[in-house]
């Protein structure tokens, strides 16, 4: 960025200059004299300061150091507290929002080989599982109405006995409750850490790691 010499304004950019300075053709590297014919100098920049979560970096007027050039200058801004606030909540949004994110990465591919609607299924299959292998009768006794339509389809499709199919349906339930809850949990967990946190820092060094069990 540059500097007016004679009224001091800062920061000026180089389109601004050129903009301002139509009637000039300007080469595409600049140099002293061009800085000079432009009556500008170039404000060398200077590393930032180190900042927190709560605070901010404020660019100052530059200085003329001892070698005679312009430098940048920072200071160091807290946050009121009213933005303290703001930036935890923003903080630990964002961080549960990436644990959540993080559960759903593990999880998703386990279900990719089943379709929405068959989902949509699966409770009523494990209820009429369930039912069936509490009463083995419901397998042949419809007087009271089928107990279980769905299996029962399911199982003569298949060409399998139905308490087979129900048998493998409460199988495969329970270990997918064991690994989605092992799964959940962690993300419940990180949940838990980030909720009781009281500073964005500490939010930033949550691991949102989350695997599958075993």
């Amino acid at each position: 960025m540059y500097r007016d010499k004679l009224t001091g304004q800062y920061p000026l950019s180089k389109q601004e200059l050129v903009a301002r300075n139509p009637n000039i053709s300007l080469p595409a590297a600049w140099d002293d004299s061009v800085l000079d014919l432009l009556g500008v100098g170039y404000v060398k920049p200077v590393a930032w300061p180190e900042i927190t979560a709560t605070q901010r970096l404020v660019e100052g007027e530059p200085e003329q150091r001892e070698d005679g050039a312009w430098y940048q200058t920072w200071t160091v801004q807290d946050f009121t507290p009213e933005e303290v606030a703001e930036a935890l909540a923003r903080a630990k949004g964002a961080k549960i929002a990436e644990a959540r994110a993080a559960c759903d990465a593990v999880l998703d591919p386990l279900g990719t080989e089943y379709g929405a609607w068959e989902k949509q299924t699966w409770d009523q299959q494990a209820t009429e599982a369930a039912a069936l292998m509490a009463d083995p009768t419901l397998e042949t006794n419809t007087s009271a109405g089928d107990k279980i339509p769905c299996i029962r389809s399911m199982a003569a499709a298949r060409g399998m006995p139905v308490a087979e199919l129900a048998q493998r349906i409460l199988a495969n339930r329970e270990a997918w409750l064991q690994i989605s809850g092992a799964v959940i949990g962690q993300r419940q967990a990180i949940y838990d850490r980030v909720q009781a946190a009281t500073t964005a820092e500490e939010v930033a060094t949550i691991d949102v790691t989350i695997a599958l069990p075993g």
